[in-house]
Formats: structure tokens, sequence, C-alpha cells
């Protein structure tokens, strides 16, 4: 069984995957199956990736010593990235 179903399976049944992470199937869960709408898991999904970015633009800044703007730069580009936008959705 692949990723998706897993987690589609977790959070249907509650089943924990031996060889997966139950992690998001819970969080599937809790914010699409219980409220019976993907929405709060959508909104959830968007503020961590805002967050990951925001992060990234943090660490160029304060632990490379890069220009606040140049680290704005790095952050939205992170946030604009195709690979990191899959590798998010496929998490």
């Amino acid at each position: 069984m692949g990723d998706s179903a897993s987690y589609i399976w977790t959070a249907l049944t509650g089943w924990i995957p031996p060889d997966r992470s139950y992690c998001y199937g819970y969080l599937v869960r809790w914010l699409a199956v219980w409220p019976h709408s993907f929405a709060p898991l959508l909104v959830t999904q968007a503020l961590a990736s805002g967050a990951t970015a925001i992060m990234f633009a943090l660490i160029c800044s304060r632990f490379f010593e890069m220009s606040n703007r140049l680290s704005f730069v790095f952050g939205l580009l992170c946030a604009l990235d195709p690979c990191q936008l899959v590798w998010e959705r496929t998490s």
C-alpha cells in the first residue's frame, strides 16, 4: 500500500502502519475527517509552508549573517520553489 493510501486508511480506521509514520494519518483524521471538510487541513498545510519559508529566511539571516533583504528573497524563493511544494504535499 502506498503512502497516501496508508494515511487515508489511518485517518479512517486508526490503523498504525508498521513501516510508515502514522502521525500524518491522524492529522488528516483530526483536520479533515472529523470536520467533514478539507479546508482545515489545507489551511494548516499552508500555514506550515509559510512557517517553513519564514524559518529558512531566519536561518539565512541569523546563522549565515545574510542581509535582511537577501534573507527575505531566499525565504520567498523557498515558498515558491516547486520542489518544496511537492515535498510538502507528498510528505
